[in-house]
């Protein structure tokens, strides 16, 4: 494996477009999932080609993929926090935190399916920028919770808080809002775990991992994906775009380590359908290049069936090169 390198230097004394596609640096690679492609591993051949389709990948904006009342909210069991009988003092704790609910949900235009009502904007105690009438809905919640009027509701509370900052975080990434989303990603999942609601919390990471990698940020992806997985596996039944991902940063990630980039490309090659046409597509594309690479790396003859020429010819170096150098 240590000899790969010297054939890019061997490719670019010959061919200045495969050159390119062999050294292209690291921090070249922004923008969505579908610039999230491999390098490093098994041949440097298959570093290169990855670089190159990632600089033809199309951007992936897309939204969130899985449905309010799906993964997030169902299977959290974080539904609304419902008021017990009691004082007067405790009743006037759980208006407070039914009003904090009702605002939220006004706030991401999720009350009678109407549109949000963004007037006026505020700023966070993390410094972000985030919809006045959000934070407010936070604060009211937050002040019920902290209540000693309310402590033997605490719990639903603080499943139901959980819920509703998922869900501004969730707005507010959709719309590109990245440093109030990542907070609210976080702060959702820690909430969620301390009610141990666990689903919600792995869920959170997950989409703070989805969010990330559209920003360009894989690495950090990567490492929320992790998080996530320290709630369980990642079900690809219940949310299959956050195992696909995973397994798209971390072939990126993987650079010169094989069992990592093996992991990453089974993970790739066992997702399943996605619910975007962006990301079908580049599951579709990404499977085919695996499947390439693994057979043309076997067998010469294979890097005759590479859909450009490129490729082949990166293909059929590799071989030559590694055939005179043994």
């Amino acid at each position: 494996m240590s000899r790969w390198p010297l054939l890019g230097c061997a490719l670019a004394a010959a061919c200045p477009p495969v050159a390119r596609a062999v050294c292209w640096a690291d921090g070249c690679a922004v923008g969505s999932p579908g610039s999230l492609v491999p390098h490093g591993g098994g041949t440097i051949a298959r570093a290169a080609a990855a670089r190159l389709a990632s600089r033809r990948a199309p951007e992936n904006r897309t939204q969130d993929p899985v449905a309010d009342d799906g993964t997030a909210g169902g299977a959290a069991g974080a539904g609304g926090a419902v008021p017990r009988e009691g004082t007067d003092e405790q009743a006037a704790c759980w208006a407070l935190f039914a009003e904090g609910e009702a605002q939220s949900k006004a706030a991401v235009g999720a009350a009678d399916g109407g549109a949000p009502l963004m007037v006026k904007w505020a700023t966070d105690s993390a410094g972000a920028g985030v919809p006045a009438q959000m934070l407010r809905a936070e604060e009211l919640m937050q002040q019920a919770l902290l209540s000693s009027e309310c402590a033997q509701g605490h719990g639903a509370m603080g499943a139901s808080r959980a819920l509703r900052v998922f869900q501004h975080a969730k707005w507010l990434a959709e719309r590109d809002h990245a440093r109030a989303a990542e907070v609210r990603f976080r702060e959702a999942s820690r909430e969620a775990a301390e009610r141990r609601r666990s689903v919600l919390a792995q869920h959170a990471l997950a989409r703070l991992g989805y969010f990330l990698a559209q920003w360009g940020r894989p690495a950090e992806a990567l490492e929320a994906f992790l998080e996530a997985q320290r709630f369980g596996e990642l079900d690809p039944e219940r949310d299959p775009v956050a195992p696909f991902v995973l397994g798209v940063v971390g072939r990126q990630a993987a650079g010169g380590d094989v069992r990592r980039l093996r992991d990453a490309e089974e993970r790739i090659l066992g997702a399943g359908r996605q619910p975007t046409e962006e990301l079908e597509a580049l599951r579709e594309r990404l499977q085919a290049e695996i499947r390439f690479w693994r057979a043309a790396e076997l067998c010469p003859r294979r890097c005759l069936d590479a859909e450009e020429v490129v490729y082949a010819m990166i293909c059929l170096g590799s071989h030559l090169f590694h055939a005179v150098a043994r």
